[in-house]
């Protein structure tokens, strides 16, 4: 469905409890119902590229999601479900207007890429030091300061950047 007109995502998808992939990026989406939440086996949510100011509570209930993608939206914040996404390998929150992430987001201890460039993030929460499995880390062109020094722990991270920010120093 990605790619058309609109302006919401229908009632019935949450009724497909069967459905492990929904892409319904480049449209003009503002708002996700709760009855997605009823689509216990996702896999694959993919909304990038719409007109998304906020995200449904419920989303954190969606165990199974291992790639959610939101980026070029309108989003000022995450949900704080959102560390209930407890099989993310893969989030994509760039392009929107985050001014901070929620501490729940360290729950997310299988996730490997997380994208938040382009925001207007100006600190990470200590918690994202629980991100054991991360591998790829893109948070370039916020307005961060400072980093904390759980970053430390992120032993697995391969590619990480932090281009165009205020950082001043990095903590040892």
């Amino acid at each position: 469905m990605d790619g058309n007109r609109l302006t919401f995502i229908p009632g019935f998808i949450g009724s497909l409890k069967q459905l492990t992939y929904l892409d319904v990026s480049k449209n003009n989406i503002e708002m996700v119902e709760e009855g997605i939440s009823a689509c216990e086996n996702l896999q694959d949510l993919l909304l990038s590229s719409n007109s998304l100011q906020q995200l449904p509570e419920t989303l954190g209930s969606l165990k199974n999601v291992t790639t959610l993608k939101i980026d070029e939206n309108q989003l000022m914040y995450l949900p704080d479900s959102i560390g209930g996404l407890i099989s993310i390998e893969e989030l994509d929150c760039s392009f929107n207007e985050i001014e901070a992430l929620p501490s729940s987001i360290g729950q997310l201890t299988n996730i490997r890429t997380f994208a938040a460039d382009h925001n207007y993030l100006q600190q990470l929460p200590p918690e994202i030091g629980n991100w054991k499995s991360i591998t790829v880390l893109f948070l370039h062109s916020n307005k961060l300061e400072i980093l904390p020094e759980e970053m430390g722990d992120m032993q697995k991270l391969k590619v990480i950047n932090l281009s165009d920010n205020s950082l001043k120093y990095l903590s040892n």
